[in-house]
């Protein structure tokens, strides 16, 4: 596991285009420091641009913004001069996706966002009659506004800027509480998704949004309700449409994007894929078509779609692909390509033959490793539905004897995909702690529940038409973990008498809920759940520091005295019903971990019934492990406990 947690590969990010047949990318070599790359297609070399985090050219070559050192710097392609950018990072807003340059080259756009105020380091005491006390209404108002007003939370902005000017940078308020994709049309026009979420008494709304870079007025083009945190657009070649990705058919979340197309000039929306949820996707500079990539389990796979909704499959095989860019004259699409062994790529294809090439390998680590056998398997739940997980032999794996199995339910919850990583490795994406734990002599399987979002969009519906999105969802998806165990519990290989499951954040929850209704585990490990279930939810955002913050509406869309029971629900209770040895771990909500109070009362209620239980806070650490050695702490404790009560023997 040491060797998992501090294997490092190399990383490529932010892939774009110099001028056709020119890739570039954000590339860092292990401890080294990030270097903007670009790779000659037709010469087959590569040479370092400039030493910067990331780099956007612009679309006529003559412009390059650079990131360095959380600044951005405009720079001068022909004569190499560079001119800072003025500051975004002012009153606490940042930019979560690269600039967007204008067609013509001559202006460009940041979207920046920022979180909400924090909780005050100290609240203020007053003082009346001799004695002291404090206002919480005050305190509330100064933090979330009366009622948790819009104009108290508004957090985003449009800031756009020149290269004739770039220290001066014009900046357009947003009313809503995210804006980080958008895109220049022809003209002055930008077009940009703003995002509203469902917090401090807001109904969540997404918003397709044009505005005009002199005049600054903005203009509505499209809305649904709904938070659409992973929805992105792009505006066509000829400008007159937008494809963008939201999920059309529940608008609560996103629970299963599709691709759509949004006419500019008449508004009109036109819906291109339906099977599919859609994640990364880029127009064929045609203009006839979108290349995309979707999801395919733990993998995705690369498609065309034309204009009718006509969906071709490019690609094949067990890999998942991201950070897809289609090349400016259309010849070629880049990607990252990762496989279930830690193999990662940086590759090119050939769009006319579809022949593909690596150009770097990021990450081989069965040249340093034996490695487990890893492969992509399926199963049927009781209601016909077919999951994906993750599953992975030890080395020497032999058919005949009888292994414990190792259960690890991955974080995320509603549209979360099948992560290839776990917590304790995951500074470096990799999937390298399982095939650790195969080394150790379990099988492990790593299964993927309905609520992830691949499943098609009636897995959502159900959902939401029971009125009780949390405990429903963590239901259900249980119910999953569980089938998926039962169906490992068939293989002649497993013992079913030595079942360990661990679970992450939203997974934590599913594994939590799972416990109250089975003795199937022989050992348990919580890992920072989130907490359990609409009850403890609101308790943990409506009290502490934040009391006199407005109810959150949920992704039910429904205030809290139109549904009270989908906030009042939940198992916070039926902790009392665990009888499963369980390791409870948690971070310090000061440093972004999870509210720790449902942990804490489940572990009360254990020791309460004498389970065999230790909860460990991690006060240095946020959600997840802070460094290496936080997280091979963790790996230590979760040895010891399946030691204690689920030797390998």
């Amino acid at each position: 596991m040491q060797d998992a947690v501090d294997f490092q590969p190399a990383s490529a990010s932010d892939l774009g285009w110099s001028a056709p047949g020119r890739l570039i990318a954000t590339w860092r070599e292990p401890g080294g420091e990030a270097e903007i790359v670009e790779w000659n297609l037709a010469a087959g070399t590569r040479r370092v641009i400039d030493k910067a985090e990331r780099a956007v050219f612009s679309p006529d070559g003559r412009w390059i913004l650079l990131l360095r050192a959380e600044r951005w710097w405009l720079k001068n392609v022909r004569t190499g001069k560079a001119a800072p950018v003025a500051s975004s990072a002012e009153r606490g807003f940042a930019a979560f996706s690269p600039p967007m340059w204008s067609r013509d080259s001559k202006a460009f756009a940041f979207l920046e966002s920022a979180d909400p105020p924090p909780a005050p380091k100290t609240v203020p005491v007053s003082e009346a009659d001799g004695v002291r006390f404090v206002d919480v209404g005050a305190v509330a108002d100064g933090r979330f506004g009366p009622g948790g007003t819009e104009e108290a939370m508004m957090r985003s902005r449009v800031r756009i800027g020149r290269v004739d000017a770039p220290a001066i940078v014009r900046a357009f308020d947003i009313a809503e509480d995210a804006a980080y994709r958008g895109g220049w049309g022809k003209g002055g026009d930008f077009y940009f998704m703003p995002l509203e979420g469902h917090w401090y008494g807001h109904r969540s709304r997404t918003t397709i949004r044009g505005l005009n870079r002199e005049s600054g007025r903005s203009t509505d083009l499209y809305a649904q309700p709904g938070l659409m945190q992973f929805g992105a657009l792009r505006v066509s070649p000829n400008g007159g449409s937008i494809a963008f990705t939201a999920d059309v058919d529940n608008r609560r979340w996103d629970d299963f994007d599709s691709l759509s197309l949004l006419d500019i000039r008449t508004r009109k929306v036109r819906r291109l894929t339906t099977s599919l949820y859609v994640s990364d996707f880029e127009w064929a500079p045609s203009g006839d078509g979108l290349f995309l990539t979707a999801r395919d389990g733990a993998f995705s796979q690369i498609y065309r779609v034309d204009l009718q909704g006509r969906v071709r499959q490019v690609s094949k095989g067990d890999e998942r692909r991201y950070d897809l860019s289609v090349s400016p004259d259309g010849k070629w699409l880049a990607y990252l390509a990762e496989d279930a062994s830690g193999r990662r790529d940086l590759r090119i294809r050939a769009v006319a033959s579809g022949a593909e090439k690596t150009l770097a390998t990021l990450a081989e680590p069965a040249r340093a490793f034996g490695l487990a056998s890893a492969r992509q398997v399926r199963w049927k739940t009781s209601d016909g539905l077919m999951l994906h997980g993750l599953l992975f032999l030890p080395p020497d794996f032999d058919p005949t004897r009888k292994y414990p199995l190792f259960v690890d339910v991955h974080g995320g919850g509603p549209a979360a995909r099948l992560y290839l990583f776990g917590v304790l490795a995951d500074r470096a994406r990799l999937p390298l702690e399982w095939h650790a734990w195969a080394n150790s002599g379990y099988v492990v399987f790593v299964p993927n529940y309905r609520s992830s979002g691949e499943y098609g969009p009636r897995v959502a519906a159900e959902r939401y038409a029971a009125r009780d999105w949390d405990t429903q969802g963590i239901r259900q998806d249980a119910a999953d973990v569980e089938s998926g165990v039962r169906w490992m519990m068939g293989e002649s290989y497993i013992d079913p008498s030595r079942i360990a499951i661990l679970g992450h954040s939203a997974g934590g929850a599913r594994v939590q809920y799972l416990l109250t209704r089975t003795s199937l585990f022989a050992a348990a490990m919580l890992h920072d759940p989130i907490p359990s279930g609409a009850l403890a939810q609101n308790l943990a955002m409506m009290t502490g520091d934040y009391a006199g913050a407005p109810a959150s509406v949920g992704t039910t869309g429904e205030p809290v005295d139109e549904n009270p029971g989908a906030y009042s629900g939940g198992y916070l209770i039926d902790g009392a019903r665990v009888r499963t040895p369980t390791l409870i771990m948690v971070g310090n909500p000061d440093k972004g971990a999870i509210d720790p109070r449902s942990s804490e009362f489940l572990f009360s209620l254990l020791r309460t019934n004498g389970v065999p239980s230790r909860m460990v806070r991690f006060v240095d650490d946020g959600h997840n492990p802070g460094g290496n050695a936080a997280a091979i702490r963790r790996y230590r404790e979760m040895e010891r406990w399946l030691e204690r009560h689920m030797p390998v023997r």
